[in-house]
This record gives C-alpha cells, sequence and structure tokens, in this order.
C-alpha cells in the first residue's frame, strides 16, 4: 500500500529509516515511568512532542486574555491528545497509537483539506507499507478545555471529549474532514515526489 507524508520539518530524505525512540526522557522525571508504562518500545516524534509537561508562563502578575485564550489553545492539544490515547487503549486497542506513528495521506491531492499546512514549504514522500491502515478525520482531534473571552467561561467537558475521541477511533467523518492515516513504526522514506 503506498501512502504520502508530508514533510513539514524537511528533515526527512529519501531511505531514510524513521523508528521509535526508546531513550526518550520526558521533561518531567515523574514522567519516565508513564513512558515505561505505556510505550515501552519507544515513542514517535509526535510522542516526544506530547508527552512533555507543557507549562505556559505569564509575564505579568494577571494575564491578558489573549494570553489565557494561548494559553488554552495550547493545552487544549495536550488535552485532546491524553483523552484520544486513553480511549484508543480502553475501547480501540488494535488501532495504532497516535504516539507511536507517523501521520499520512492516502493520496497526495488531500493536503488541500490540510490549509494549514500549505502555508509553508514542505515536501511529500512516499512510504510504502505491506500492511492497509485505516483513514482518520483529524478534524474530530478537538476537545480540551473550553474558553471564551465574552461570556468569560473556562472549562472542560468529559462528555464532549470523550464523544470525539471516540469518533475518531470509530473512522467517523465530519462535514469537513482532515484525512490521516497513522503508519505505526519503524518505516522507511520512499522517493520524493512532486505534486
Amino acid at each position: 500500500m503506498k501512502y504520502y507524508h508530508i514533510d513539514r520539518n524537511n528533515s526527512l530524505s529519501e531511505g531514510q529509516t524513521i523508528s521509535l525512540d526508546k531513550e526518550f526522557t520526558p521533561n518531567n522525571d515523574s514522567g519516565k515511568l508513564l513512558i515505561q508504562k505505556l510505550f515501552p518500545d519507544g515513542v514517535s516524534a509526535h510522542g516526544m512532542h506530547y508527552l512533555n509537561d507543557n507549562v505556559y508562563f505569564f509575564d505579568t502578575g494577571f494575564p491578558l486574555f489573549e494570553n489565557i485564550a494561548t494559553s488554552n489553545n495550547q493545552n487544549s492539544i495536550y488535552f485532546a491528545e491524553y483523552t484520544f490515547e486513553l480511549v484508543r487503549r480502553k475501547f480501540f486497542p488494535l488501532m495504532p497509537s497516535r504516539y507511536t506513528s507517523l501521520f499520512a495521506l492516502k493520496k497526495p491531492d488531500e493536503i488541500n483539506q490540510w490549509p494549514e499546512l500549505t502555508n509553508s514549504q514542505y515536501r511529500i514522500f512516499e512510504i510504502e507499507t505491506i500492511d492497509e491502515f485505516p483513514v482518520f478525520d483529524a478534524n474530530l482531534m478537538k476537545g480540551g478545555l473550553c474558553f471564551n473571552s465574552t461570556k468569560m467561561y473556562q472549562g472542560f467537558s468529559p462528555s464532549l471529549n470523550f464523544k470525539l475521541a471516540f469518533s475518531y477511533w470509530n473512522g467517523e467523518i465530519s462535514e469537513s474532514p482532515k484525512p490521516e492515516v497513522l503508519l505505526p513504526l519503524p518505516i522507511t522514506v520512499g522517493k520524493q515526489i512532486i505534486v
């Protein structure tokens, strides 16, 4: 099966092997046990990013609303990733973890459904696998903290977070899908393609 990976960091090359990192140590000492228990075979670059603590520091004693909104947006992604992983482990254990996968598309033109990725320079590489993997809708990767500066509320909805995670792993598609395939590592990078 042929898939296509968007190399946003321009860090890949043809023939390169991408493997799980078994030496990853999170930025919080207590997180080491979490990694050892949940990911004994290692984690992907995505996993390394989201398994570190994410703390947002404010320069002033009382943060401005836009700083709170920025903090909430950043932390919400971490909340969502964590919730999605727990739901996967409980209800969809045969699905590959987002923390141990490389993200790909089934067709190169699906990048058009990811407008935020087309704002930067990127390269696309083919990835060939023996197995076929399901397509998920990354547009469902939402949840985390709720924040509204107009009505001044902040909160967390366990039911909404669970619903989004369950829908994602169940293969449901939203009205504005962002298709993604999770390729378990290790994989070998194929040829670069021109779109």
